[in-house]
Formats: C-alpha cells, sequence, structure tokens
C-alpha cells in the first residue's frame, strides 16, 4: 500500500512540475541524473517542448540524447586529482599540528 501512495505522490508532483508554463528548464546534476530525466521527458512527450535542460557532464552523454541539451563537462579525473590532494594536504596538517602540541595525559 506504501508503495502505491509514493507513485501517486510522484505523479502528482511530476504533473505539477510539467504544466504548461509550470517551469522553462530542468537541471541535473550529473550524467546519471540526466538519463533519468531524459527518460521521463519522453515517457511525457516533452523532449519536444521549448523546456531547456542544462546539466553537469562528464561531455559525452549529452550530445546523444539530445543535442538540444546544454552542459558544463565536469572532469572527474581532475576533481579526484584535487578532492585527494586536499584530503591528503588536510591529514599532512592535522598530523603536523598534533606533533607541535604538548602530549596530554588523562586519568580517570
Amino acid at each position: 500500500m506504501e508503495g502505491n501512495k509514493n507513485s501517486e505522490s510522484e505523479r502528482k508532483k511530476w504533473k505539477f512540475l510539467t504544466e504548461e508554463n509550470s517551469f522553462d528548464g530542468f537541471f541535473a546534476m550529473s550524467d546519471e541524473t540526466l538519463i533519468g530525466l531524459h527518460s521521463s521527458l519522453i515517457k511525457r512527450n516533452l523532449n519536444n517542448t521549448n523546456k531547456k535542460v542544462v546539466a553537469i557532464s562528464e561531455g559525452t552523454l549529452p550530445k546523444y540524447l539530445d543535442e538540444t541539451y546544454e552542459y558544463q563537462i565536469n572532469d572527474g579525473y581532475e576533481m579526484g586529482t584535487f578532492a585527494g590532494k586536499q584530503l591528503l594536504d588536510s591529514i599532512k596538517t592535522i598530523k603536523n599540528n598534533e606533533l607541535k602540541r604538548p602530549h596530554k595525559v588523562y586519568y580517570l
């Protein structure tokens, strides 16, 4: 029964979102969400409307789904390298600060 309530709720949300003059466009945060959005737009025959779709993407998928989709390339390797460097720098900072602090002894 819970599944039916959720399905109905999702249908109502989608109907609201896709009503005429409701929204001018959609934003997808990743290729994965773009695939779901694209599928939903096709199922509801909204892929041929004037609604814009913009996504953050690795750069390959949008042009295969629909040539009108706009996207900003997000290089996963570059972001992973940056995040890894930031993490290592943070760990090094913590380690260096621990070495500078005198050791504390706690008695329980």
